[in-house]
């Protein structure tokens, strides 16, 4: 039996693959020192062992074989303790250290504290701009302690030009009874008064607004006729010509519990009409918004299909085409260009010859009205991108040009060019959670939503939403 390799003990917690404590050691060693005894282990939380062997040569002979490891769990002695709650208010990604012990990732309880003073110590991701910051805090028997932290950015992060993000979804007044936990991006309405924010939190509709872009009201949650005690995500909102709230979103209320997407209206962002279904079809993906003529234009994706309904007055809507592309639709963004042309962008799974999924970023056009049947394509814009690296997709026209940005594992932006090309930047950005959104305003700049959704196989509850603002996106990608 060869021994010319090593061996990898790693220790992690609560289903997250990055490791709490590991030491990897050449077989020889592990066969004169006998077994490895791990110290200093997160107190609470679900622990997984992993043992990783590998050969320093692969092609090399003699095999390496292993008969088996063996692993025993020593308990330490519980003792009188408390509990430190743990949030951020400008991170949804985050570690934190109790002395020099891991405690978690992400917001939640770090339990079985001993009584005392411990030092708290936060940072961010391998790949986040965030640096540290620690604090002290006096853990009290048999009581929890909330800590809030705050994260700086690093001053070589290209994200230090921008305002640290703000946690909106704090300090909930109430719980939701939703049966089911579904998120997307949260949604921005900005205007030269104010910014507000719509998100789904445990399935009902939350907003908060802020009128100087540094704090927001605490959430409050869009009751009845909005919020119907189903489930209620996917939220759009805007102004239309008269000043009206137009909100739309994904309902499954109807009497078959199917998802339809619904609109409605308020003048105030607080008394607001009965939501009417736009269409009873089945909606992976939609986007609505109103033109330059007053008319309001309905898309929506599903699963291979495109199709667009018009409405003059937001009640009464006329059905367009409804075409199968042969492609699955991710998402689908539609906007106005100020020469009055109509661009749908949408993002569509492919399969590439090797068999594995692409993602294509699609760009179609038209001169002279919103129906699908006078849509001309223009190609792909990127057709390299993976299904991973491309959960949301955000559209803007910004000084006459189009900026997209795609979110995923990275950051990506799609720039427009004065001669209608397209230029193409990503960076690592997921320390922004799962699904974000991005809005550009002449007073605010371009403003950032960001959701982390609830994942029960990694024990993480949600969080969010989070918002950032700066006036350079361009510069985040240099």
């Amino acid at each position: 039996m060869g021994t010319d390799g090593t061996i990898r003990f790693t220790v992690g917690r609560d289903g997250h693959n990055d490791v709490a404590v590991g030491q990897t050691r050449p077989i020889t060693d592990y066969r004169k020192a006998g077994p490895e005894v791990f110290g200093n282990l997160p107190r609470s939380g679900v622990l997984m062992v992993e043992c990783t062997m590998q050969a320093a040569d692969e092609s090399r002979k003699p095999d390496i074989y292993f008969g088996g490891v063996q692993g025993e769990a020593r308990f330490e002695k519980i003792g009188a303790h408390g509990s430190i709650d743990v949030d951020c208010v400008n991170a949804a990604k985050f570690r934190v250290s109790v002395g020099d012990r891991f405690g978690r990732k992400y917001r939640g309880v770090i339990g079985l504290v001993p009584p005392g003073r411990h030092r708290l110590t936060f940072s961010g991701e391998p790949d986040s701009p965030y640096g540290r910051w620690s604090t002290t805090v006096d853990v009290k028997e048999g009581r929890p302690t909330k800590v809030m932290g705050r994260l700086p950015w690093k001053k070589d992060s290209n994200w230090s030009s921008w305002d640290p993000a703000i946690l909106i979804g704090r300090d909930y007044p109430q719980r939701g009874f939703s049966l089911t936990h579904v998120y997307w991006p949260p949604a921005i309405q900005a205007d030269d008064e104010a910014i507000r924010v719509i998100w789904s939190h445990e399935g009902e509709l939350w907003w908060s607004v802020s009128t100087d872009g540094k704090t927001f009201t605490l959430p409050r949650k869009l009751d009845l006729p909005v919020s119907s005690g189903w489930m209620e995500d996917h939220p759009r909102c805007f102004r239309d010509e008269s000043g009206r709230f137009i909100l739309t979103f994904i309902s499954d209320r109807n009497a078959w519990h199917e998802r339809r997407v619904y609109m409605c209206w308020s003048r105030d962002f607080v008394t607001w009409s009965a939501p009417r279904m736009i269409s009873d079809y089945w909606v992976t993906d939609y986007d609505i918004f109103q033109d330059a003529n007053g008319d309001f234009l309905f898309w929506f994706a599903s699963g291979s299909w495109l199709t667009d309904f018009t409405s003059a007055d937001g009640i009464n809507w006329i059905p367009g085409s409804r075409k199968d592309y042969k492609f699955r639709y991710r998402f689908i963004r539609v906007a106005q260009s100020p020469e009055g042309h109509y661009d749908v962008f949408t993002a569509r799974a492919s399969h590439g010859a090797a068999g594995n999924e692409n993602v294509g970023v699609v760009q179609f056009w038209n001169l002279r009205g919103p129906a699908m049947k006078k849509l001309k394509y223009t190609g792909y814009i990127d057709q390299t991108i993976k299904p991973e690296d491309f959960h949301t997709l955000s559209v803007m026209n910004v000084d006459g040009r189009f900026r997209l940005v795609g979110y995923g594992r990275k950051l990506t932006l799609f720039d427009e060019q004065p001669d209608g090309s397209w230029k193409i930047s990503s960076i690592p950005a997921t320390f922004l959670g799962d699904d974000i959104n991005v809005i550009h305003h002449p007073r605010w700049g371009y403003l950032v939503s960001s959701y982390l959704s609830a994942h029960p196989y990694i024990l993480t509850p949600a969080s969010g939403p989070y918002l950032l603002r700066g006036d350079d996106l361009e510069a985040l990608f240099k």
